[in-house]
């Protein structure tokens, strides 16, 4: 086939049309690693685009067979990934013999035994704050009680009030 019957098209359009579900900045790895293994082929352009707030060059992409089957095999990994966490295939993939059922039927035991190995902490016990006497003071604040305290001569040797510092007379 004649190599200028290929069609063209910029990265970024290619991500401004990209439902919802599939993360861009993940798309765009993906690319990028689809791009250095040579599954796709791609030029750089020196213009740049905007994902959030994250600026990425643009590329020419040759939009190929294989382009088509990279591009909706990924589309299709981020579907699974939306529709569930972890080791997950489609049904036909694996009746096709695309997906290896052994292998993701491993995979799958091992997933579920790691996640029962996980410990949840359970939440502590909140310390309550101190509640206020009936003179609005905290009890560690409240005068202590001097047990010499009327008695002629006697005392402790401490203040008397914790809020001035006057000492017994004696």
């Amino acid at each position: 086939m004649n190599e200028y019957l290929h069609k063209y098209q910029r990265l970024s359009a290619l991500v401004l049309t990209l439902p919802d579900h599939v993360p861009p900045s993940r798309y765009l790895a993906a690319f990028r690693d689809a791009v250095k293994a040579g599954t796709l082929q791609a030029a750089p352009l020196a213009e740049t685009f905007r994902v959030g707030t994250a600026r990425h060059y643009d590329d020419l992409v040759r939009v190929s067979e294989a382009f088509q089957a990279w591009h909706q095999q990924t589309l299709r990994t981020y579907e699974l990934r939306r529709a569930r966490r972890g080791v997950v295939a489609h049904a036909d993939d694996l009746q096709s013999g695309a997906a290896d059922f052994d292998v993701l039927a491993e995979r799958y035991r091992q997933q579920l035994v790691a996640r029962a190995s996980v410990k949840h902490p359970r939440p502590g016990k909140k310390r309550r704050k101190p509640k206020l006497d009936a003179a609005g003071l905290m009890p560690a604040l409240s005068p202590p009680v001097d047990p010499g305290a009327g008695v002629e001569g006697g005392g402790s040797g401490r203040p008397t009030s914790p809020l001035t510092s006057e000492w017994p007379v004696t």
